[in-house]
């Protein structure tokens, strides 16, 4: 999609410049092509920075018993992004719940939830955060579980981050059996 706009940003200085001086045209298409160049790089490395922490996150957890759970369709209710505690806190590594898959490790104590959005043809990731009920296995944000309830035959859960003042709530719409069985593991309801 950059790719289309680089191209045609340089048609439109091409047609505006090159009959006033040729000259202008090459710095100034040189100038572009550094500078979308640079974007992309800054872009695509903050979406890989991204998708490496759950990888860590992965590596973190001690437990043999771990499962991943891919792909999975998620409903995302109640997360609004201007009820957070700290109206500005610079990084990356808050998570924005605005995505529709998800992939899951689940391990005895923990899930990773690893939220995954794709449209216009990518996919977009957001910061990975571990569900516990008490402490957490992995340098990630830890998201505390208030609870969990079947809804149309899927299950949803309750979650409090640190980050946001109100409850988020995810509503898992496949492997809701693994889900059910792990929730009734660790958080009865």
């Amino acid at each position: 999609m950059m790719n289309i706009g680089f191209v045609g940003i340089l048609i439109l200085l091409f047609f505006q410049i090159y009959d006033l001086n040729p000259n202008s045209f090459w710095v100034g298409s040189a100038f572009m092509t550094v500078g979308f160049m640079g974007l992309k790089t800054f872009l695509y490395g903050s979406l890989y920075k991204i998708y490496k922490y759950g990888n860590h996150a992965y590596n973190d957890i001690q437990s043999d018993n771990k499962e991943v759970l891919k792909d999975i369709k998620v409903y995302v209710k109640g997360f609004d992004l201007f009820k957070q505690k700290s109206s500005f806190s610079p990084g990356i590594s808050k998570t924005i719940y605005s995505f529709n898959l998800t992939d899951l490790i689940l391990s005895e104590q923990s899930i990773i939830l690893l939220g995954k959005d794709k449209s216009w043809g990518s996919t977009l990731y957001a910061s990975p955060v571990e569900i516990t009920n008490g402490h957490g296995q992995t340098r990630l944000v830890n998201v505390n579980l208030k609870g969990w309830k079947k809804i149309n035959g899927n299950v949803e859960m309750e979650l409090n981050d640190p980050n946001y003042k109100d409850p988020i709530r995810i509503e898992f719409k496949e492997e809701i059996d693994k889900l059910k069985q792990w929730l009734t593991k660790n958080k009865p309801h």
